[in-house]
């Protein structure tokens, strides 16, 4: 039954997901709240993240009095016998000892560090901890050490006071004081004098003064027994005088506080041997001494290690206390008994956790009872509770040992006696002893007083008295006492009304104290939002609403501290955390390893993290683990009577779901037992409403062999869970009842199905019930505020497609709002406004969350929003990165919108064939207008036939309407193609325009007369604006209806006067000026081009501006006017107006401004089309009557000189009419400026002669170069100076050449102009002149750039780093990054030519750094052109051929890399570069015509179709002979080639030998002698194709050899079987003369064969049958004979003459084989059919044996 499994959703099944299953659990708030978020517990598992965890949200249940807990009728309970608070582990016990094991008795006690709410109830163990660690866990446990054992355990008090007065609460006070003491003032004297008479009671006179109460706070007692002991100290050298010293300075008494100085002295004396010093260092190690006197806990402050002079070392600490307990014999002292005591206690606790084998312990415990035996009260009160518990045994009882500590006021000891003595029902003596505890000030005593008094145990129940005794252990910090009060605020129990803001107070504070069980119930409250208005999160006040994420992360902040104090369900709520994403990123690897650790520790709650973890376990995938914890809890395989009912069924019923599921193939299939168990389950009388859930799901979708498919029954078992309540079920119901499956359909009760589970949070409900109120439904009238608040709720909850509905209902109550103030004519008002701002705030929020949730609707609506700027700040690539998210879920209009912004280049690139590319994924996905758009821009790319194709599809689809404009628009572009009209106008110069024509048309379908009247009919019925004009065109050509020139110009002036069309305006305009087809009007003419002008048509503006400027028939010269008009269009970059208003200041004498307008123009130049194009060529200078100065002159000359500026590169080429013009006026644009220059320079100006020399200069004509550079450095123009220093240096222009003076030149400019810098740096280069040092020309390059920025440096350190690379290894990139940088610096400079070419490459290949594969540049082919088209354009006609190539490179066979339009642009370089001479250009082109190419659409993504190039042999010829004469080897080959094979030209074998020839001699032209055509130097392609030719003549056959033999030692691969063939001929049949070798002939021969070579076989078969080169064999060569007849390549369309004629021989001898009968029997008739197949393939000897 896979169908089954499916998840229930819209009709899928439910079985597929046992994870789906809910258990009845409980959160911490009371089950019968109507608004319990308990009722979590039932949503779908589409919203599982909410659902708290049964072992983590327990019902709390007031602790209630029990039976004593050894009472008989709890004898029996394994839990109870051993409850959770006394086990081993929390006493870092080896409990698998059995020396160590616990006997019964510890049942009988109650630990005073419980920590639960109450200490005499188990029913709560499974949720609270209820286990306080052991006295020896806070003894060993250096994280948390409880305050009742301050004298040893507690943490330092300040100044380190614990040093000065250790034993106070530790032992009987000692009465035997000196005299002296009881005087009313001590004085250092007094002291002194004292301890003079007794020197041997010093130690004890120090301790006696320094530990009396009355000490502390007499700083003037501190000052005179720090005074007394430094002086004793120096005077008798004594050391418990100097311990003294020592111990003041650490705690500050009589002296500054110097912990530090000490401490040391401290460590010194004992380093020294001093004993007294031994039990005060053990103690400094043991607490830590602390660095100022402010640093401890007591002070609110946290500490760090830095807070110690010393941290805790307890290693240490028991070495010097060990050192104390062997004191030597000969010291008296009266604390010696004491100090022993002390430190065997220290010494006993310490090991406690670092030796737990059997002799370790019974060594601690003696030294334990040793200090007992002196009457130490905490080795009393720690012997008595080991006894007690049942971990050793003693002659004195446990009750004893509590007796006498406590009697010693140690208040441990007093709450453990009054805890015994309540159990053994002595409760006033006991309630005494908690009560003597309680005035010491012991918080705990107080906090069991509470409980008893909660409990009535021992005494009347008393909540009041209970509750104060609460109060009172609180004021005392007392943290379980702050847990107790404030859980039972939280529940209202003991007599407490219900107060979240008290119960938040003392949970947080015992929370923050670290109390685990309270720091697991603040997660669970803030986990739920069981918070006060105003709660601290982190440290940080809120005061807001409920906050899911911000409580989420509170919640996991205190789960963690609960868990890391291995609280077991704050394990398990912190997997759960994990799993959920609560609080913390989703993280399954550590649920998992919480998880594990929760189901590891012993106790009740085991049982719950088991059920939680198999849930994890099933969401991720893991059956098979999951399966098994189920079949453990369930009991169907074990005994689960200990185990919680509930969780049994949970289990059973999830078991079951799993045995159901057949497409599990680590779960047995089991369905008779699933079934069963389901059946058992809702047949026990347990209302149990998931399982019939379940249940009616088998009968719902049917169990094959087990239950058959019956809707009635599955409706009824739904609609039993659902009336218990079951909120998955109530959906169900409400899905079969909406759908009519198993019941009447009936909407009004599927809506109240699906309200009833909304009221229990079920998430789809939500959404269904929202969908409803939306939509409306017969009985539930449409109401967008209900569809809002519904929706909202499910959006909050995290459904997507809520979150979507949310933000329509919020779009459509905006379209509300606007509407009914739209119907009443009124505006909106402040508060409407205020609304709409909100609502629109609202959906943007909702539309961004469900997109976070790739929620494709909502992805689509927040790249509208980013797309258009509303609401939100306008991003068109955050925009195109939802659409494209949306489109690759398949959302059609995202597609069509991001098509929409590739083509429009909003955000992105303009990239065409990746806008139609989306265009046709939209059309897939459903959206019929993607037809128009497609349509659409294929006629912006003038696509004319693709985009007629599309308006035609746009037309004949029955999904777009008939009435909407993208129709129309296509009904109008239809007729006009029909009309073998493009739908476009050109501008001409005089202001008319005229309608495209398709050139050349293309095939349509409809007759013109029917086009015609579309246009007609659109115009007239449709009132279709766009078509007036063009049926006026119609009417004035007849085309496609009879001419009509009235009926024309009617139209035209419809188009101009309603439509305001601006071609029609042209035409009416163009027609007055000139009279045609209407009276000349020159009024209405200007009108008509001023209505253009107004509208911003830029040639109409220039026309204007020309009209007034000079003057026409009724417009007499306005040059105000003219300059108006002429400056409109020079603002929209037209370059005709900005040339005009130059010449308008050139004919007023103003040079200068004239220069600055052409200066425009000629930046503007580019962005035109060529037959727009103005410049300065057209600029009628006169030289002669001008009055210009020669710096102007130079100044225009620069002008006219410099390249246009940077303009937006054109991705094509002009055609090549334009390409020469833009050369012509290339031409002419330096010609004038040579005028210029000569000019200037006629008129003496020296920089007019450099420039007009550097213009000669760059056309190589040195010569008149050279004149000008000697005439101006002559008079001592230093650039010119430069110039004809490198003239000598290189002997240009005929100068001789003298590097040395030329050099020592440069270095004297140098020192005034920089500008010789450079040439500095070629000498220093190359050597010229100087010694070569490339060191220093790269200095002079560098002060080049550094002075003068030049190009030409940069690229040159450019090219020196690129050639070096190898001496500058120490570079990850082998210097070819820093080679980059400075080409780029040279082309940023100006665009430097061959700084272009060379970093063109490095984008061709890419930059891979050396060590390692790091990328450091990645091939990028669009730049690598960009570079070469930038060098191309500069006339270099090697960029001009990689350019070609690099557009015209194909991924493969069918893909290209470039656009069709940029493989033409690559041919039409390699034709440029022909006309200049490239023989590289001439040879790439013949490989183009030679081999062809066909065209092919693009089969892979991102790639082009192949633009089509005809095999052309002649073309190829002529290119390959142009090559060929300018040595090229490859293109002399291949002419070698065409006569060899008669390609085009007549077969002539000595022109194919000469050509060869040629191959090969140009082919080692990098030789400096000449060597033989057969030099194993040669180029072998050559030689090969030469011995090949000579080969096929017997004469020649020689000379073929040493050819064959120079090549063979290439070892070429690809031809190596063709050579070892032929040169097997030469040994076998001793051609050209070599001496035959045939056994080396057969080797070859036999290799080739096992290798396949079919050439080889008839050879091969010859010599077995002849025995040459091998023993005669006939079955061998019978075998290579019939391998070479059935060889598949037998086809003679593939083989040569010499093949055939093997191939006729081999049918031939195996005719004579079945003829003779040798090796095979005779076979007469085998025979004449190998005979007659012989001889129909050419043997002479088979057709003679036929006719004999």
């Amino acid at each position: 039954m896979s169908s089954i499994f499916k998840l229930m959703k819209g009709g899928k099944s439910k079985l597929k997901d046992p994870a789906s299953f809910e258990y009845k659990e409980h959160s911490i708030h009371h089950s019968n709240s109507s608004k319990s978020l308990s009722h979590r517990a039932t949503q779908d598992k589409i919203n599982e993240s909410l659902k708290p965890d049964i072992s983590a949200t327990p019902t709390y249940p007031l602790a209630k009095a029990q039976p004593p807990v050894n009472a008989p009728a709890r004898q029996n309970n394994t839990e109870q016998q051993k409850p959770e608070r006394f086990s081993m582990q929390s006493h870092q016990l080896d409990t698998k000892q059995d020396y160590f094991k616990p006997t019964d008795r510890r049942v009988r006690h109650i630990s005073i560090q419980s920590a639960g709410p109450s200490t005499f109830s188990q029913s709560d163990a499974g949720y609270f901890s209820l286990v306080g660690d052991s006295v020896f866990t806070e003894l060993t446990n250096d994280s948390y050490i409880s305050s009742i054992f301050k004298p040893v355990t507690a943490l330092p008090t300040d100044h380190n006071d614990f040093i000065i007065r250790p034993y106070d609460s530790c032992i009987q006070p000692i009465d035997d004081m000196p005299f002296f003491l009881m005087e009313e003032e001590i004085t250092e004297k007094s002291l002194l004098d004292y301890i003079m008479d007794n020197p041997k009671q010093a130690f004890d006179v120090f301790i006696d003064i320094l530990r009396n109460p009355e000490t502390k706070n007499n700083n003037n007692l501190k000052q005179q027994v720090y005074k007394a002991a430094q002086t004793w100290s120096k005077t008798a050298n004594d050391p418990s005088a100097k311990v003294t010293v020592a111990k003041c300075k650490l705690c500050g008494w009589g002296t500054p506080f110097n912990p530090e100085q000490g401490f040391t002295e401290l460590k010194n004396l004992a380093n020294e041997g001093c004993w007294e010093s031994y039990m005060y260092l053990g103690q400094c190690y043991y607490f830590g001494v602390n660095r100022t006197p402010n640093t401890l806990a007591s002070s609110g402050k946290v500490t760090t290690p830095t807070d110690f002079i010393h941290p805790v070392d307890r290693k240490k600490a028991i070495f010097w206390f060990e050192k104390a307990l062997k004191v030597p014999s000969d010291v008296h002292s009266k604390y010696l008994d004491v100090m022993m005591a002390h430190a065997q206690l220290y010494v006993s606790v310490s090991r406690f956790s670092q030796d737990q084998s059997k002799e370790g312990i019974e060594k601690n415990i003696n030294l334990l009872k040793s200090s007992a035996s002196f009457g130490h009260r905490i080795a009393e009160f720690l012997l008595g509770f080991l006894i007690d518990v049942g971990y050793t045994t003693d002659e004195t009882s446990a009750k004893e040992y509590y007796t006498r500590s406590a009697n010693q006021l140690y208040t441990p000891a007093q709450i453990q006696l009054g805890m015994l003595l309540l159990l053994e029902e002595k409760s006033s003596e006991g309630v005494t002893w908690l009560e003597k505890a309680a005035q010491l000030g012991d918080s705990r005593a107080s906090y069991q007083l509470g409980l008893i008094h909660e409990l009535g145990l021992g005494v009347e129940k008393d909540n009041a008295i209970a509750i104060s005794n609460f109060h009172h252990a609180i004021e005392l910090n007392n943290a379980m006492a702050q847990f107790h009060l404030g859980y039972n605020y939280l529940h209202g129990g003991i007599g407490l009304s219900k107060n979240i803001d008290i119960a938040y107070k003392y949970v947080y504070s015992a929370a923050k104290d670290g109390y685990p069980d309270a720091e697991f119930l603040l997660g669970l409250m803030y986990r739920d939002g069981l918070l006060p208005k105003q709660a601290y999160f982190q440290r940080r006040l809120q005061a807001h609403h409920y906050d899911k994420a911000l409580y989420g992360q509170e919640a996991f902040y205190w789960f963690k501290n609960a868990a890391d104090k291995k609280l077991p369900n704050a394990l398990t709520q912190i997997a759960r955390c994990h799993q959920d994403g609560v609080g913390t990123p989703v993280n399954p690897t550590l649920a998992t390893q919480y998880f594990e650790r929760a189901i590891d520790i012993p106790g009740k709650h085991i049982y719950s993290a088991q059920i939680s973890y198999a849930q994890f376990l099933q969401k991720n995938g893991h059956d098979e683990q999951a399966f098994d914890l189920y079949m453990t809890i369930s009991g169907i395989s074990s005994d689960s009577s200990m185990i919680s009912p509930l969780l049994v069924r949970t289990a059973k019923r999830t078991v079951a779901v799993y045995y159901l599921n057949n497409g599990n193939p680590t779960i047995p299939y089991k369905p008779n037992d699933g079934f069963e168990i389901l059946s058992q389950l809702v047949t026990d009388g347990e209302k149990d409403p998931e399982s019939h859930y379940w249940y009616a799901a088998c009968f719902e979708e049917g169990v094959p062999a087990v239950c058959p498919i019956d809707l009635k029954k599955a409706y009824s078992h739904y609609l039993i869970s659902a009336r218990l309540g079951y909120s998955k079920a109530q959906f169900q119901v409400g899905v079969m009842l909406c759908k009519g499956r198993g019941v009447t359909q009936n909407h009004r009760e599927a809506f109240n199905c699906f309200l009833a589970a909304s009221e229990q949070n079920y998430l789809d409900a939500y959404h269904q019930v929202a969908l409803y109120y939306y939509k409306g439904s017969p009985g539930i009238t449409r109401n967008l505020e209900k569809a809002d608040k519904y929706f909202k709720k499910a959006a909050e909850l995290g459904k997507r497609d809520s979150m979507a509905g949310y933000a329509q209902t919020c779009q459509d109550k905006i379209k509300l709002i606007k509407n009914t103030a739209a119907s009443s004519s009124k505006p909106l008002t402040p508060e409407q406004q205020k609304e709409i701002i909100r609502l629109q705030n609202n959906y943007i929020h909702w539309y961004k969350e469900a997109a976070k949730l790739n929620h494709t609707a909502s992805l689509r609506e927040v790249g509208k929003l980013y797309d258009s700027g509303l609401g939100v700040k306008q991003d068109y690539a955050r925009a195109n990165s939802f659409f494209q998210r949306a489109s690759e879920q398949g959302d059609p209009l995202a597609t069509l919108l991001l098509g929409s912004n590739y083509e429009n280049g909003s955000g992105v690139t303009v990239d065409s064939d990746q806008a139609i590319r989306l265009y046709h994924k939209a059309l897939e996905y459903g959206q019929p207008t993607a037809l128009y758009a497609i349509a659409k821009l294929h006629e912006k790319l003038k696509n004319y036939e693709q985009a007629y194709q599309y308006y035609l599809r746009v037309l004949g689809d029955s999904r777009i309407s008939k009435n909407t404009h993208s129709t129309k628009i296509s009904s109008f572009k239809v007729a006009l193609y029909n009309l073998n009209y493009s739908p476009a106008f050109s501008d001409h110069p005089d202001g008319n325009s005229s309608p495209i024509m398709l050139n050349p048309p293309f095939s349509t379908s409809m007759p013109p007369n029917q086009a015609f009247q579309t246009l007609y009919k659109l115009a007239v019925y449709d009132n279709f604006l766009d078509s007036y004009i063009w049926i006026a065109e119609c009417y004035a050509s007849g085309n496609g209806t009879s001419q009509n020139i009235p009926e024309s110009i009617r139209w035209i002036k419809k188009a101009a006067d309603e439509a305001q069309d601006l071609n029609a305006m042209k035409k009416l305009a163009y027609m007055y000026e000139n009279g045609i087809h209407v009276s000349q009007d020159l009024t209405l003419s200007q009108k008509y081009f001023h209505m253009c002008a107004e509208k911003n048509s830029v040639v109409c503006q220039h026309k204007l501006g020309m009209t007034f400027w000079r003057g026409c028939e009724n417009i007499p010269i306005n040059l105000g006017m003219a300059v108006i008009w002429f400056t409109r269009a020079a603002r929209q970059n037209y370059p005709p107006s900005h040339w005009a208003l130059g010449q308008i200041a050139l004919e007023n004498g103003d040079l200068h401004i004239a220069i600055a307008w052409w200066e425009n123009a000629i930046r503007m130049g580019p962005t035109q089309r060529v037959a727009h194009m103005m410049n300065l060529t057209d600029v009628d200078v006169d030289f002669q009557t001008i009055e210009a100065s020669p710096e102007a002159l130079v100044s225009l000359g620069k002008l006219i000189q410099q390249p246009p500026g940077s303009t937006t590169e054109p991705s094509l080429l002009l055609d090549r009419d334009e390409a020469n013009l833009v050369s012509r006026k290339i031409q002419e644009r330096k010609g004038l400026a040579l005028r210029c220059f000569g000019h200037a320079a006629s008129m003496g100006n020296l920089e007019g002669m450099y420039l007009a020399a550097q213009i000669w200069h760059k056309d190589k004509d040195y010569p008149v170069a050279l004149e000008f550079y000697e005439k101006a450095s002559r008079e001592n123009h230093v650039p010119s100076r430069i110039m004809y220093a490198a003239y000598q240096i290189y002997g240009l222009g005929g100068i001789e050449v003298d590097t040395i003076k030329g050099y020592n030149e440069l270095v004297e400019c140098a020192k005034i102009n920089t500008s010789a810098y450079i040439h500095l740096g070629r000498c220093k280069e190359r050597g010229l002149g100087t010694e070569k040092d490339i060191n220093e020309a790269i200095k002079w390059y560098t002060l080049a750039i550094e002075k003068t920025d030049d190009s030409e440096a940069m690229f040159r350190l450019g090219q020196i780093y690129a050639q070096d690379t190898n001496d500058n290894t120490d570079c990850p990139d082998n210097g070819n990054m820093r080679t980059v940088y400075w080409y780029q610096r040279a082309i940023s400079k100006d665009d430097h030519p061959r700084a272009h070419f060379k970093l063109a490459f490095y984008y061709v290949q890419g930059i891979t750094a050396s060590f390692g594969e790091k990328r450091l540049i990645f091939p990028d082919l669009v730049k690598a052109a960009r570079h070469f088209r930038k060098s191309a354009q500069a006339n270099d006609p090697d960029a001009m051929v990689e350019l070609g190539q690099l557009l015209l490179s194909r991924h493969n066979q069918n893909n290209a890399l470039f656009s069709p339009q940029l493989q033409e642009e690559g041919i039409l370089w390699l034709e440029i570069a022909v006309e200049q001479g490239s023989r590289d250009a001439c040879r790439e082109l013949g490989n183009l015509y030679h081999s062809g190419r066909e065209a092919s659409e693009a089969n892979e993504p991102s790639f082009f179709p192949v633009y089509p190039i005809c095999q052309d042999f002649e073309k190829s010829f002529d290119y390959f002979n142009s090559a060929a004469n300018l040595d090229d080897k490859t293109s002399a080959l291949f002419l070698g080639s065409y006569y060899e094979h008669g390609i085009c030209v007549p077969p002539n074998t000595g022109l194919a030998k000469s050509w060869y020839s040629v191959a090969i001699e140009l082919g080692s032209s990098f030789l400096e002698e000449s060597i033989p055509l057969d030099h194993p130097l040669g180029w072998w392609p050559a030689q090969l194709c030469l011995a090949r030719v000579l080969y096929q003549s017997t004469e020649t056959r020689k000379e073929a050899y040493s050819l064959f033999m120079a090549v063979y030692k290439h070892q070429p691969e690809q031809h190596m079987p063709y050579l070892e063939f032929t040169l097997a001929q030469y040994y076998l049949y001793g051609y050209g003369g070599v001496e035959v070798d045939a056994e080396k002939a057969v080797l070859k021969l036999t290799n080739l064969a096992d290798c396949g070579y079919t050439k080889a076989f008839f050879h091969l078969a010859q010599c077995y049958e002849r025995g040459l080169g091998v023993k005669l064999d006939l079955t061998t060569a019978l075998h290579w004979y019939v391998q070479l007849v059935h060889n598949p390549a037998s086809d003679p369309d593939s083989l040569d003459e010499d093949d055939l004629d093997c191939l006729s021989s081999a049918y031939f001898r195996l005719a004579e084989f079945y003829r003779i009968g040798e090796v095979v029997p005779a076979d007469k008739e085998k025979s004449k059919s190998l005979y007659r197949i012989a001889a129909e393939r050419g043997s002479k000897e088979a057709q003679e044996h036929l006719i004999d």
